[in-house]
């Protein structure tokens, strides 16, 4: 009896614990899942801070990268006008350059003319003093009783058709001289009836490079165009070719056609590399290359 009364116990003892546990289980459980809620909302709760966060930090981010964006596009524009200024610049100072060089080479050509005028004008001077001389000792022998005929009678005025066709020399000097003085309009008409009358004389090459120059100088450039290409295959002037190349990729160049104005450049370093005109081509063609 006593051995069953212990029995007994244990199992009520056994079933109070099971029945302890059991009961502390049910009631322990729903406070985990509330606490583990909370703190799942807690969590939420500053990961939608952080989301906010992040917004607004991209958001600035965003804006100041457009303020950045904005700000290299004008300083680019910017760089590129003043490149696009610098290029001009140095494209004008190159053709002023050539100009001046041009202009002092028709001072040379005026003065190597007008020296040979003078030579030519003393050797006149010689051949009348000359004649005077050999024409005073007859005229000095007495006995003579015939009156010599007035001198004022001399030669007949010049006739128009002979003003008309003045010498290759006398039109050449007429119109470098006004080429020289700046009257364009009249050296290019004296520059033209010069070629059309006289086209194979020695001084037809530099007639032909003034009047280009002229027709250039009235962005004529086609016309330009025509009497540097004639430098160059007609009359085969060596001493002028450079120039005329030069001068002919300018004219491509105001014509918009920069791709046959560089093929000129080219040509004209790689047949003259060591001449000012070839110094001028290269900076002409990185000044073309940077417009780009």
């Amino acid at each position: 009896m006593r051995h069953n009364g212990i029995a007994m116990r244990k199992k009520i003892i056994t079933a109070s614990l099971f029945s302890l546990l059991a009961f502390t289980s049910a009631w322990a459980r729903p406070r985990w899942g509330m606490e583990l809620q909370q703190q799942v909302s807690l969590l939420m709760a500053q990961l939608n801070g952080m989301q906010k966060d992040l917004d607004t930090n991209m958001a600035v981010m965003k804006s100041l990268i457009s303020q950045n964006t904005d700000t290299v596009n004008k300083l680019t524009l910017a760089i590129h006008g003043i490149n696009q200024s610098l290029v001009l610049q140095a494209q004008t100072a190159s053709q002023r350059h050539d100009e001046l060089a041009q202009q002092l080479q028709a001072l040379r050509d005026e003065l190597a003319e007008l020296r040979g005028r003078i030579n030519r004008m003393n050797e006149t001077l010689q051949q009348v003093q000359q004649s005077q001389q050999n024409l005073a000792a007859p005229a000095a022998t007495p006995g003579n009783g015939a009156a010599a005929p007035s001198g004022g009678a001399g030669p007949g005025p010049t006739s128009p058709a002979a003003a008309a066709t003045l010498p290759p020399d006398t039109l050449y000097r007429n119109a470098l001289s006004d080429y020289v003085s700046g009257t364009r309009v009249l050296a290019q008409r004296e520059f033209q009836q010069f070629l059309a009358g006289y086209p194979n004389d020695y001084h037809a090459p530099r007639a032909a490079f003034y009047l280009g120059d002229i027709y250039f100088r009235e962005h004529q450039y086609h016309k330009a165009i025509a009497e540097y290409n004639a430098i160059i295959d007609r009359y085969v002037a060596r001493d002028l070719i450079p120039a005329a190349q030069l001068k002919k990729s300018f004219a491509l160049i105001s014509l918009g056609q920069r791709t046959a104005a560089a093929s000129e450049l080219h040509s004209l370093i790689a047949h003259y590399p060591r001449t000012q005109e070839a110094d001028s081509a290269r900076r002409e063609l990185r000044s073309l290359q940077a417009a780009r």
